[in-house]
């Protein structure tokens, strides 16, 4: 059975990336030397990985998991400095039997006590969040109710004006693209579902939970713009691919950085003095990073806990959680991906870039029967669209 050796910097700089890692290479090779033990091989984390972003050693649980005895690291943080990603680690690998060596053991996430007090504020303002207005819960109620009606669910949703026009006025939107004009709330639930009035009754109970602030650098209509072209780039994917799971894809997707729009409304003294340098970032690990010194927390992880305090179906708090790294997630890592492909290129369109499908595993894409049509397909179909949501306050007021 093999001996491993792993290595893992979190330098943002990439000669102290590499410093470190030689650093730990040597101590690592002091210690085998020391103890008479034959290491088979070096793997060094990519300098792209972060806390929850760990893909060589992902490679290693999968590719060696039968032939490997013992890994050896510098120290508990090298798995990884976010403790729940680290201990579901440490549970695999005690599960298929390797064992792991630190030569340090420290393990405390990087996160001093002035950060960990942090968390703990920012969490606790979660509390201060209003709930879902009581027409969206009911909804949501209804809809997850086998034996409710389309005559039941209208009736809920006509109940509120206001939410009326807003779901009829996304369903005649660019969004669905239907050729008649549909003319009630009970005509959409039967031509979309169930699934999909929820979805859209969602987007717009929440949008006006987050009416933009005064005074504010934020930029609240580059937020909701980017949104919503994330969910209409989804809901297209899914389309190209022909699949029938994930009607939700649409208000899923929508709510994908949901995170950023609490930051900036309920940390907002720590998040607005970071923002632009946030805005500045193209890499997530970057973002991540700077939102976790100045916040405490990132906004995947604020988000995971906001929509599970609405009990909101698993797979909401789930894409938002993992939309920058689907292959984490266990239960949804499809629309995860759907989530995360649209969302770069987006970005890509957005800021005016060519496309690039580097950044899309081979393997995932086959996976899920996306292709490289279906990528050039939903480059092109995201350009076309950034005009039809140059209002974006149109769709929801």
């Amino acid at each position: 059975m093999k001996t491993l050796a792993y290595l893992s910097s979190y330098k943002t700089l990439k000669n102290d990336f590499y410093e470190e890692i030689e650093k730990q290479k040597a101590n690592i090779e002091d210690y085998a030397f020391q103890y008479d033990i034959c290491i088979d091989r070096f793997f060094t984390e990519s300098f792209e990985s972060n806390d929850t972003s760990k893909p060589v050693l992902i490679n290693i649980i999968h590719d060696y998991y039968d032939s490997v005895k013992t890994i050896i690291a510098q120290n508990p943080n090298s798995i990884s400095r976010n403790s729940d990603f680290r201990y579901w680690i440490l549970d695999e690998l005690k599960r298929i039997g390797i064992d792991i060596i630190f030569l340090e053991n420290t393990g405390e996430p990087v996160a001093n006590k002035n950060i960990l007090q942090k968390t703990t504020e920012i969490k606790s303002k979660i509390k201060e969040i209003p709930s879902l207005p009581h027409v969206v819960t009911k909804v949501m109620e209804v809809v997850q109710d086998d034996n409710s009606s389309a005559f039941t669910l209208s009736k809920i949703i006509a109940g509120d004006l206001g939410l009326t026009s807003k779901v009829l006025k996304i369903v005649n939107s660019a969004v669905y693209g239907f050729e008649k004009q549909i003319t009630s709330i009970r005509q959409a639930i039967v031509v979309l579902g169930f699934t999909t009035i929820r979805g859209i009754v969602l987007s717009a109970g929440i949008f006006k939970i987050f009416s933009p602030q005064k005074n504010t650098i934020f930029d609240y209509e580059d937020f909701w713009r980017h949104c919503m072209l994330t969910a209409m780039a989804s809901k297209h994917l899914l389309r190209l691919i022909d699949s029938p799971t994930h009607h939700d894809i649409f208000s899923i997707a929508f709510l994908h950085d949901l995170g950023k729009i609490i930051l900036a409304q309920y940390d907002y003294d720590n998040y607005l003095n970071v923002y632009p340098q946030i805005q500045e970032q193209d890499d997530y690990r970057v973002k991540f990073r700077i939102e976790e010194e100045a916040c405490g927390i990132n906004h995947c992880e604020i988000a995971y806990s906001v929509l599970n305090s609405w009990n909101l179906p698993s797979v909401f708090p789930e894409v938002c959680l993992y939309h920058h790294t689907p292959q984490l997630s266990k239960d949804y890592e499809f629309a995860c991906t759907l989530v995360y492909i649209s969302d770069t290129i987006v970005n890509y369109v957005v800021k005016g870039k060519l496309l690039d499908t580097k950044p899309f595993e081979e393997d995932t894409l086959s996976r899920f029967n996306i292709t490289q049509e279906n990528l050039e397909d939903l480059y092109t179909y995201t350009t076309e669209q950034v005009e039809k949501v140059k209002d974006i306050t149109g769709f929801f007021n």
